[in-house]
């Protein structure tokens, strides 16, 4: 339902295009690119001026809606966040060589690397029990309520990457009371029939360089990015 109404679209950008870039002067810069190679040079100052009218506004609009408001809210993770875009900062990278060589694996090789460590640590793990065995002290369990639930979603930090199923976490905010009522049922019947929902027990795990370069396996850390959902629904575990 939420692929219907608010369908996902593809844009393609660049990694080096300017911060006040946007869709609309991309297609611009397109058309006048495409009107000087047909020498219509009428058409091409006129949409040569456009595209410096857009870059302008664009310029401004990126100001309000992001340093302009940095200065107010006090912010310094959104601080850091802009400061790095702006000045191209990248994240640490990742550069792993084949054993006994020099040579950078290609990205595809890498990652495959890196899961196979990341999943070697966890062989000698005891297997986990599909089913609850046990509640502890009591077999009456509270009754979660809509109302909780659209306290949590409203609490979500959607700034954060969501799991590999979750919805997009803005989504699941901005309608937290439409959403409270089917996941609030869908907990208590978890907690009533002792099965946790497999779709919620999967991740997506993102390796992290401890340092900068990064080229051992045993420099990298592993995050794992769970689903929002099933977060909320362990917090009723740990209240009760």
């Amino acid at each position: 339902m939420i692929n219907y109404y608010f369908p996902e679209r593809t844009v393609r950008m660049h990694s080096d295009d300017k911060f006040f870039i946007t869709t609309k002067i991309k297609k611009l810069l397109r058309k006048r690119d495409n009107a000087y190679k047909q020498g219509r040079m009428q058409k091409f100052r006129k949409l040569r001026n456009r595209v410096a009218s857009e870059i302008t506004k664009a310029k401004r609009h990126y100001y309000v809606m992001n340093i302009g408001r940095l200065n107010t809210n006090g912010d310094a993770r959104m601080w850091w966040k802009k400061v790095w875009k702006l000045t191209g900062k990248k994240k640490p990278s990742i550069n792993l060589s084949e054993r006994g060589s020099d040579s950078k694996l290609e990205d595809s090789d890498a990652a495959n690397m890196i899961n196979t460590f990341f999943a070697d640590l966890t062989n000698d793990f005891p297997e986990i029990q599909s089913r609850w065995s046990s509640y502890g002290h009591s077999d009456v369990l509270p009754t979660v309520t809509p109302e909780s639930v659209a306290k949590n979603l409203l609490s979500i930090q959607s700034h954060k990457a969501p799991g590999p199923n979750d919805p997009y976490l803005k989504i699941i905010k901005m309608f937290a009371h439409s959403f409270a009522i089917p996941l609030a049922n869908i907990f208590n019947a978890s907690f009533g029939q002792k099965v946790f929902p497999k779709l919620w027990k999967e991740f997506r795990l993102a390796p992290i360089p401890k340092v900068e370069p990064c080229t051992n396996l045993d420099e990298i850390r592993p995050i794992a990015l769970t689903s929002t959902i099933s977060k909320i629904q362990e917090s009723y575990v740990v209240d009760w």
